[in-house]
């Protein structure tokens, strides 16, 4: 029983992908552009929303000499 426990129902593993953030983002971009990314009290933002409010700023930023 002990084991059923700890091993058995406790079997959660998930496969470790090496991607950063913003590519995860991406693809549930790509998925879903009208899905729900970000939700801030009220306020919801998709993903599409998100993905050209964070280009506004990235370009804002990089016209106040920016760089990566």
């Amino acid at each position: 029983e002990t084991q059923l426990l700890v091993a058995g129902l406790n079997a959660t593993a998930h496969p470790v992908r090496d991607v950063t953030l913003v590519e995860l983002i991406g693809e549930a971009m790509a998925r879903a552009p009208d899905a729900t990314a970000l939700v801030f009290g009220a306020q919801r933002l998709t993903y599409r929303e998100l993905d050209r409010r964070s280009s506004a700023l990235a370009a804002q930023l990089a016209g106040l000499g920016a760089e990566l």
